[in-house]
């Protein structure tokens, strides 16, 4: 183990099916699966999962990140609407643009979740992994039959009693340092006068100091490394914001001023070299290379001046190194928004 809680051997979890849906719902989440991830490979924690655990989060994995992905366009929708509908003339333009900005990020949203899913799926495949047996079945038959938890309801729980059952062996089997149950299911495990506590048809199996009943699972981590976990989620917690619409169409804006004013100051040599003529608007010759109509190039020359009063000192001129960052930039912003690689056109 390790030097946080000073055990021989890792602090044993049982998870709750609802608890891994959940946590993959919230991209906000991610932190803390990321820090269990941790905390499973150094050896603090390791969680035993119930085959029914693994099924029933498989079965469901699509559906969640569906729904993660629905939600978010739906509330961005909804949002959009309202502002629309109701917002003041004077604020509506700014509120809007910003709107524009999230509607942006929502595919790195939604990628996150997915992401998020991916990392419980690992927790949950690389788990110590336990077969519902027979001995498993008829245990929890035999509640069904007493009306107990948490059959108590009146509804078939099959699955949750199946899930206690592989707790409780793990509870009896005594090799472990500490084994927590964490759940979100109060109604099925819960007692009715106080959530936090298991039901009575449950309490003798938590009697043991050792092993804890949790309807979180960050409590359940905190409560065992609470530094650890205070460390991890830190860490874990820190991002990048990713960049809005506004500021990216601003800086491609830029990197198109910055490259047509380069290659402007090179058909303002070339000219000067008589390399590049001016000829008069309407002669065939002004489509042609190395010639320029007269009022074309006396359009460029105000577009320059323009840009020379947007971009004071950051025009170049540019060596070879800066050329192709400049370069390099545009053509990466312009694919973030959908062209392909090297549009360079200005």
């Amino acid at each position: 183990m390790t030097s946080q809680n000073n055990k021989t051997t890792p602090h044993v979890l049982v998870v709750d099916t609802c608890v891994w849906l959940d946590l993959a719902k919230d991209p906000a989440n991610e932190p803390l699966v990321r820090a269990l991830e941790d905390l499973v490979n150094v050896g603090d924690f390791r969680i035993y999962c119930p085959d029914i655990v693994l099924e029933e989060f498989s079965k469901n994995r699509d559906r969640v990140i569906r729904s993660s992905q629905q939600r978010f366009s739906q509330e961005f929708r909804r949002i959009k609407k309202i502002i629309q509908e109701f917002g003041s003339d004077d604020n509506k333009q700014l509120v809007t643009a910003e709107l524009d900005n999230v509607h942006h990020k929502l595919p790195i949203l939604t990628e996150a979740s997915s992401q998020s899913v991916d990392a419980i799926e690992r927790l949950i495949k690389n788990a110590v992994h336990c077969e519902t047996t027979t001995d498993h079945k008829l245990r929890a038959a035999e509640r069904a039959l007493l009306g107990q938890a948490p059959f108590h309801k009146n509804k078939n729980s099959i699955a949750d009693a199946l899930i206690m059952e592989h707790f409780i062996e793990l509870v009896r089997g005594d090799e472990h340092s500490g084994l927590t149950f964490v759940t979100l299911n109060i109604h099925d495990f819960s007692s009715p006068v106080d959530n936090r506590e298991p039901h009575e048809h449950y309490s003798k199996i938590f009697d043991d100091d050792r092993v804890s009943y949790k309807l979180s699972l960050f409590e359940a981590l905190n409560d065992i490394v609470s530094d650890a976990v205070e460390d991890y989620m830190f860490d874990y917690n820190w991002t990048e914001d990713t960049r809005g619409l506004t500021e990216i169409v601003d800086h491609i804006d830029e990197f198109i001023d910055k490259v047509w004013y380069d290659r402007h100051s090179m058909r303002a040599q070339s000219l000067e070299e008589g390399k590049t003529v001016l000829v008069d608007d309407g002669d065939p010759r002004s489509i042609e290379a190395g010639c320029i109509g007269k009022k074309i190039w006396a359009g460029a020359i105000k577009h320059a001046k323009e840009i020379e009063n947007t971009h004071p000192g950051e025009i170049g001129p540019y060596d070879s190194f800066e050329w192709g960052m400049l370069n390099g930039k545009l053509s990466a912003l312009r694919w973030v928004l959908g062209d392909e690689w090297d549009m360079l056109d200005t």
